[in-house]
Protein backbone atom coordinates (compact mmCIF):
# COMPACT_ATOMS: atom_id res chain seq x y z
CA UNK A 1 0.00 0.00 0.00
CA UNK A 2 2.99 2.35 0.86
CA UNK A 3 4.72 1.84 -2.64
CA UNK A 4 1.16 1.92 -4.35
CA UNK A 5 0.55 5.64 -2.44
CA UNK A 6 4.42 6.86 -3.55
CA UNK A 7 3.75 6.18 -6.64
CA UNK A 8 0.54 7.97 -7.03
CA UNK A 9 1.97 10.83 -5.17
CA UNK A 10 4.97 11.12 -7.93
CA UNK A 11 2.64 10.70 -10.71
CA UNK A 12 0.13 13.73 -9.33
CA UNK A 13 3.80 16.02 -9.04
CA UNK A 14 5.27 15.21 -12.60
CA UNK A 15 1.19 16.37 -13.98
CA UNK A 16 1.17 19.37 -11.82
CA UNK A 17 5.01 20.29 -13.59
CA UNK A 18 3.63 18.84 -16.87
CA UNK A 19 0.75 21.53 -16.50
CA UNK A 20 3.73 24.40 -15.78
CA UNK A 21 5.29 23.54 -18.58
CA UNK A 22 2.80 23.61 -21.22
CA UNK A 23 1.42 26.91 -19.23
CA UNK A 24 4.75 28.30 -19.88
CA UNK A 25 5.13 27.16 -23.78
CA UNK A 26 1.68 28.79 -24.31
CA UNK A 27 2.67 32.27 -22.54
CA UNK A 28 5.95 32.19 -25.11
CA UNK A 29 4.57 31.06 -28.25
CA UNK A 30 3.54 34.67 -29.02
CA UNK A 31 6.69 36.33 -28.07
CA UNK A 32 8.14 33.59 -30.52
CA UNK A 33 6.08 34.48 -33.19
CA UNK A 34 7.20 38.24 -32.86
CA UNK A 35 10.60 37.78 -32.78
CA UNK A 36 10.53 35.54 -35.84
CA UNK A 37 9.10 37.87 -37.54
CA UNK A 38 11.65 40.38 -36.76
CA UNK A 39 14.22 38.81 -39.47
CA UNK A 40 11.65 40.52 -42.10
CA UNK A 41 10.59 43.64 -40.66
CA UNK A 42 12.47 45.80 -38.73
CA UNK A 43 10.76 47.10 -36.37
CA UNK A 44 9.78 45.10 -32.98
CA UNK A 45 6.34 45.08 -31.48
CA UNK A 46 5.68 43.98 -27.99
CA UNK A 47 1.64 43.46 -26.58
CA UNK A 48 1.66 46.26 -24.12
CA UNK A 49 0.32 44.85 -20.65
CA UNK A 50 -3.08 45.77 -19.32
CA UNK A 51 -1.63 46.97 -15.75
CA UNK A 52 1.34 49.43 -16.47
CA UNK A 53 2.68 51.55 -13.09
CA UNK A 54 1.80 55.19 -12.77
CA UNK A 55 5.82 55.99 -11.71
CA UNK A 56 7.95 57.80 -14.24
CA UNK A 57 11.64 58.38 -13.24
CA UNK A 58 12.16 62.15 -13.17
CA UNK A 59 16.05 62.16 -14.67
CA UNK A 60 15.93 64.17 -18.02
CA UNK A 61 17.54 66.35 -20.11
CA UNK A 62 15.19 69.32 -20.36
CA UNK A 63 16.51 72.41 -18.44
CA UNK A 64 14.40 73.90 -15.86
CA UNK A 65 12.61 76.99 -16.93
CA UNK A 66 15.20 80.23 -15.60
CA UNK A 67 12.52 81.88 -14.83
CA UNK A 68 11.83 79.34 -11.82
CA UNK A 69 15.22 79.08 -10.53
CA UNK A 70 15.63 83.27 -10.55
CA UNK A 71 12.37 83.62 -8.86
CA UNK A 72 13.28 80.90 -6.02
CA UNK A 73 16.62 83.31 -5.49
CA UNK A 74 14.35 86.77 -4.99
CA UNK A 75 11.60 85.01 -2.71
CA UNK A 76 14.71 83.71 -0.54
CA UNK A 77 16.45 86.96 -0.25
CA UNK A 78 13.19 88.87 0.06
CA UNK A 79 12.20 86.53 2.91
CA UNK A 80 15.63 86.20 4.84
CA UNK A 81 15.61 82.41 3.95
CA UNK A 82 19.05 80.47 4.94
CA UNK A 83 20.36 78.56 2.33
CA UNK A 84 19.03 75.05 4.19
CA UNK A 85 15.67 76.22 4.03
CA UNK A 86 15.80 76.87 0.18
CA UNK A 87 17.83 73.68 -0.18
CA UNK A 88 14.96 71.59 1.14
CA UNK A 89 12.45 73.74 -0.76
CA UNK A 90 14.05 72.74 -3.96
CA UNK A 91 14.10 68.86 -2.76
CA UNK A 92 10.10 68.86 -2.84
CA UNK A 93 10.08 70.47 -6.00
CA UNK A 94 12.13 68.26 -7.18
CA UNK A 95 10.21 65.31 -5.31
CA UNK A 96 6.66 67.13 -7.30
CA UNK A 97 8.16 66.45 -11.15
CA UNK A 98 10.55 69.46 -11.60
CA UNK A 99 13.50 68.52 -13.44
CA UNK A 100 17.40 69.53 -12.88
CA UNK A 101 16.82 72.28 -9.89
CA UNK A 102 20.20 72.88 -8.61
CA UNK A 103 21.61 70.91 -5.72
CA UNK A 104 22.43 73.45 -3.51
CA UNK A 105 21.30 77.47 -2.56
CA UNK A 106 24.66 79.05 -3.89
CA UNK A 107 23.77 78.05 -7.64
CA UNK A 108 20.67 79.59 -7.54
CA UNK A 109 21.69 82.78 -5.90
CA UNK A 110 24.53 83.24 -8.26
CA UNK A 111 22.00 82.44 -11.36
CA UNK A 112 19.73 84.84 -9.37
CA UNK A 113 22.30 87.46 -9.63
CA UNK A 114 23.65 86.78 -12.82
CA UNK A 115 20.37 87.85 -14.57
CA UNK A 116 19.45 90.84 -12.15
CA UNK A 117 20.54 94.36 -13.75
CA UNK A 118 22.25 97.31 -11.43
CA UNK A 119 22.56 100.45 -12.56
CA UNK A 120 26.61 99.96 -11.66
CA UNK A 121 28.83 103.36 -12.22
CA UNK A 122 32.52 102.32 -13.45
CA UNK A 123 33.82 105.56 -11.21
CA UNK A 124 31.96 107.34 -8.28
CA UNK A 125 33.28 110.87 -7.88
CA UNK A 126 33.57 112.94 -5.21
CA UNK A 127 35.23 116.85 -5.51
CA UNK A 128 35.52 118.59 -2.16
CA UNK A 129 38.05 120.94 -2.76
CA UNK A 130 41.45 122.05 -2.05
CA UNK A 131 39.22 125.93 -0.23
CA UNK A 132 37.71 123.80 2.37
CA UNK A 133 41.80 122.40 3.49
CA UNK A 134 42.78 125.74 3.73
CA UNK A 135 39.49 127.06 5.21
CA UNK A 136 40.13 124.43 8.05
CA UNK A 137 44.12 125.39 8.06
CA UNK A 138 43.75 128.63 8.71
CA UNK A 139 41.49 128.74 10.65
CA UNK A 140 43.52 127.27 13.44
CA UNK A 141 46.42 129.18 12.46
CA UNK A 142 45.14 132.45 11.75
CA UNK A 143 49.08 134.29 11.32
CA UNK A 144 49.95 132.61 8.10
CA UNK A 145 50.90 134.97 5.52
CA UNK A 146 51.63 132.01 3.23
CA UNK A 147 50.66 128.77 2.74
CA UNK A 148 52.76 125.93 0.82
CA UNK A 149 50.54 123.16 -0.30
CA UNK A 150 51.72 119.63 -1.15
CA UNK A 151 49.95 116.53 -2.71
CA UNK A 152 49.48 112.92 -2.77
CA UNK A 153 47.29 109.88 -4.02
CA UNK A 154 47.54 106.61 -4.11
CA UNK A 155 45.09 103.51 -4.64
CA UNK A 156 43.32 101.82 -1.50
CA UNK A 157 41.60 98.43 -2.40
CA UNK A 158 38.51 97.86 -0.15
CA UNK A 159 38.81 94.36 0.76
CA UNK A 160 41.04 91.23 -0.25
CA UNK A 161 37.86 89.20 -2.08
CA UNK A 162 36.47 92.42 -4.30
CA UNK A 163 38.31 94.59 -6.99
CA UNK A 164 36.30 97.68 -5.66
CA UNK A 165 39.01 101.12 -4.39
CA UNK A 166 38.83 104.06 -3.38
CA UNK A 167 41.78 106.75 -4.91
CA UNK A 168 41.81 109.80 -2.78
CA UNK A 169 43.65 113.02 -3.43
CA UNK A 170 44.98 114.25 -0.35
CA UNK A 171 46.50 117.67 0.49
CA UNK A 172 49.08 118.80 3.51
CA UNK A 173 50.57 121.87 4.13
CA UNK A 174 53.73 123.71 5.99
CA UNK A 175 51.54 125.49 8.13
CA UNK A 176 50.51 122.53 9.85
CA UNK A 177 52.68 119.27 8.26
CA UNK A 178 50.44 117.05 10.69
CA UNK A 179 46.60 117.93 9.39
CA UNK A 180 46.07 116.08 6.35
CA UNK A 181 42.55 116.79 3.90
CA UNK A 182 41.25 115.31 1.75
CA UNK A 183 40.59 117.24 -1.55
CA UNK A 184 38.91 114.30 -3.82
CA UNK A 185 37.99 110.70 -3.70
CA UNK A 186 37.33 108.40 -6.51
CA UNK A 187 35.63 105.47 -6.28
CA UNK A 188 34.99 102.08 -8.38
CA UNK A 189 35.81 98.85 -10.07
CA UNK A 190 38.94 99.73 -11.19
CA UNK A 191 41.63 102.42 -11.62
CA UNK A 192 39.60 106.36 -12.54
CA UNK A 193 41.15 107.82 -14.93
CA UNK A 194 43.59 110.81 -14.86
CA UNK A 195 41.27 113.07 -16.02
CA UNK A 196 38.49 112.29 -13.84
CA UNK A 197 40.77 112.25 -10.95
CA UNK A 198 42.38 115.74 -11.73
CA UNK A 199 40.63 117.94 -13.68
CA UNK A 200 38.84 119.83 -11.01
CA UNK A 201 41.74 119.63 -8.78
CA UNK A 202 44.56 121.03 -11.30
CA UNK A 203 42.11 124.23 -12.30
CA UNK A 204 41.47 125.10 -8.67
CA UNK A 205 44.90 124.59 -7.92
CA UNK A 206 45.93 127.19 -10.87
CA UNK A 207 43.68 129.90 -9.66
CA UNK A 208 44.95 129.90 -5.78
CA UNK A 209 48.52 129.90 -7.43
CA UNK A 210 47.69 132.49 -9.28
CA UNK A 211 45.45 135.09 -7.28
CA UNK A 212 46.23 133.54 -3.81
CA UNK A 213 43.15 132.71 -0.99
CA UNK A 214 41.08 135.22 0.13
CA UNK A 215 40.43 134.73 4.27
CA UNK A 216 39.46 137.10 6.95
CA UNK A 217 39.96 139.98 4.62
CA UNK A 218 43.29 139.27 4.00
CA UNK A 219 44.73 137.77 0.87
CA UNK A 220 46.92 134.32 1.38
CA UNK A 221 49.96 133.61 -0.74
CA UNK A 222 49.62 129.82 -2.15
CA UNK A 223 52.50 127.84 -3.34
CA UNK A 224 53.05 124.65 -4.55
CA UNK A 225 55.42 122.51 -2.59
CA UNK A 226 55.32 118.69 -4.20
CA UNK A 227 52.95 115.54 -5.02
CA UNK A 228 53.93 112.24 -3.65
CA UNK A 229 52.94 108.89 -5.09
CA UNK A 230 54.13 105.30 -5.29
CA UNK A 231 55.29 104.13 -9.08
CA UNK A 232 51.73 102.95 -9.95
CA UNK A 233 49.96 105.73 -9.08
CA UNK A 234 52.63 108.16 -10.47
CA UNK A 235 52.67 106.35 -13.82
CA UNK A 236 48.24 106.96 -13.80
CA UNK A 237 48.94 110.79 -12.87
CA UNK A 238 51.63 111.13 -15.52
CA UNK A 239 49.59 109.01 -18.15
CA UNK A 240 52.55 106.92 -18.67
CA UNK A 241 53.54 103.22 -18.77
CA UNK A 242 54.21 101.89 -16.04
CA UNK A 243 57.11 101.01 -14.07
CA UNK A 244 57.41 97.39 -15.15
CA UNK A 245 56.99 98.37 -18.89
CA UNK A 246 59.96 98.25 -21.25
CA UNK A 247 59.76 102.01 -22.13
CA UNK A 248 58.55 102.81 -18.56
CA UNK A 249 61.57 105.60 -17.61
CA UNK A 250 59.85 109.39 -18.11
CA UNK A 251 63.37 110.84 -18.44
CA UNK A 252 64.32 108.95 -21.33
CA UNK A 253 63.10 106.76 -24.75
CA UNK A 254 64.88 103.91 -24.18
CA UNK A 255 63.98 100.39 -24.01
CA UNK A 256 64.22 97.89 -21.08
CA UNK A 257 66.44 95.07 -20.89
CA UNK A 258 64.16 91.64 -21.10
CA UNK A 259 63.96 90.17 -17.32
CA UNK A 260 65.60 92.87 -15.78
CA UNK A 261 63.94 96.39 -17.24
CA UNK A 262 67.13 98.02 -17.09
CA UNK A 263 68.44 101.11 -19.05
CA UNK A 264 71.82 101.08 -19.47
CA UNK A 265 72.60 103.87 -21.35
CA UNK A 266 73.45 107.47 -19.59
CA UNK A 267 70.66 110.23 -19.75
Amino acid sequence: MDDMRKVAKSDRRAHRRQKRVEGLKSSIQPLQTQLSSAATDDRIFFSTPEKVSTYQPMETDEEPPRDLVRDLGLVALNHNMTQKCLEDVMKVLREHGVPNLPMTARCVFARTMTTLQFPVETDNFLYIGIAEGLKYVLGAYPQARNVTVNFSTDGLPLSKSSSQKIWPLMMSTNVAPGTVSVVAVCYGESDPSPTKLLSNFIEELNQLLLGGYSHNDRNIEIQFGYFVSDLPALALVKCIKGHAGYYSCPKCNIEGIENWLMFTKEL
